[in-house]
């Protein structure tokens, strides 16, 4: 029977390590991807206005550099993404902006930074399933005719979407299941069941901290692991997504612009016009990104006051811009890493048992951008397979 392997998140680094095991493994292992939001993206995420999906703006990655000291090591990828349109060069001019290493190559996603993501996604034919968020892992004991008791791995919910307590489930010898998902959102009264051989856990550092039942008996036993997981540090920061009407024009002889000197604004960009997507028949968005210090001093306050903050200095820094039909505030708890887990390993084992695996996984592990979750899925995925390999799975 071939493993069954879940990948908790879909943003950028969970996508990827679906694309590549299922790229090196083939038909050889099943996937599933879990995420709680509506959609594939993480900090790579497009919003579109609610009545004209045509008008959207990436609240989370701006743009992609690719650097020198990657674009060997991972041109498979960034040509892969460029041959197929995903990613064009950056045409725009970006005011403000600190010199980049030289032989550094800037692109933008026409159709929006989360398009990367779905890229990976849709490649690696894995089944997602949005609105799925993970709180606890646990193993359980399942009697297979003419087998002995195998341990495998249990996930669910804490509660029902009713607000009710869920119990652990039986099959029908009496036995518990190996695996029962829960998902947050019921709409049809059952409860999935599945099972799975390993979890990677691409969510922030602190989130796979919360996790209950597995993750805290290993950590428990792993007090080194567990620290350097509790040292990962995120900066904070909000991003406001405006929306125009039709005919609007931005009177901005820049596509972005880095802000100097604001204490609140750090970061402006039409979006359309960055992407090298204006159209006429389609309204502007503009995107605003918060100064960190800024987004720490107001993270836990009600977006409505952040809101109304930053349109106050957006407005300063731009006296002439029209009145939106929309505005979208979206508070960036995980922004960047900003110290990532020591040693930058890509992935750590949380267990690495001869029946299931968990793995922790994500840019906290390397860096924050696309070649830092690169590096964390191609490490992943190479651990995996050896584990894989060495338990008898493949």
């Amino acid at each position: 029977m071939m493993p069954k392997i879940l990948i908790a998140g879909a943003g950028l680094t969970g996508a990827l390590c679906a694309h590549i095991l299922k790229r090196d493994l083939q038909h050889k292992i099943e996937i599933v991807v879990w995420e709680k939001a509506r959609g594939a993206g993480g900090r790579m995420s497009t919003s579109r206005h609610p009545d004209n999906p045509q008008c959207s703006v990436d609240l989370g990655a701006q743009y992609i550099s690719l650097t020198p000291q990657y674009a060997e090591r991972h041109k498979s990828y960034h040509g892969e993404l460029i041959s197929n349109g995903v990613l064009k060069p950056l045409e725009g001019i970006i005011e403000g902006a600190v010199e980049s290493a030289q032989g550094t190559l800037h692109y933008v996603s026409p159709n929006g930074t989360s398009s990367i993501v779905k890229h990976f996604l849709k490649n690696s034919g894995a089944k997602v399933e949005y609105g799925q968020f993970l709180s606890k892992l646990e193993a359980s004991n399942v009697h297979e005719s003419a087998q002995p008791d195998i341990p495998s791995v249990k996930l669910y919910l804490d509660t029902l979407s009713d607000g009710t307590a869920v119990e652990p489930t039986s099959t029908e010898k009496g036995i518990m299941i190996k695996i029962v998902a829960n998902p947050q959102e019921e709409v049809s009264g059952g409860r999935s069941r599945e099972v799975f051989d390993a979890v990677i856990l691409t969510m922030p550092t602190e989130q796979i901290l919360q996790q209950k039942g597995l993750v805290q008996e290993a950590l428990a036993k792993r007090s080194l692991i567990k620290s350097h997981l509790q040292s990962v540090r995120y900066s904070a920061r909000y991003a406001l997504g405006l929306f125009f009407k039709q005919g609007t024009t931005l009177d901005v002889p820049w596509c972005a612009r880095y802000v100097q000197g604001d204490p609140c604004v750090r970061w402006i960009s039409a979006d359309a016009k960055k992407r090298g997507a204006d159209s006429s028949i389609v309204g502007p968005s503009l995107v605003v990104h918060t100064s960190v210090p800024f987004g720490i001093h107001y993270l836990e306050a009600e977006k409505e006051e952040v809101q109304s903050v930053i349109m106050q200095h957006l407005r300063q820094l731009l006296p002439d811009l029209p009145e939106p039909i929309q505005v979208m505030c979206h508070r960036w708890r995980y922004s960047q890493v900003s110290k990532p887990y020591q040693g930058t390993p890509g992935c750590v084992f949380l267990t690495n048992l001869p029946n299931y695996a968990i793995v922790a996984a994500g840019d906290a592990f390397t860096h924050s951008n696309l070649d830092g979750c690169i590096s964390s899925a191609e490490t992943t995925c190479e651990r995996l397979m050896e584990y894989l390999s060495d338990s008898n799975q493949l």
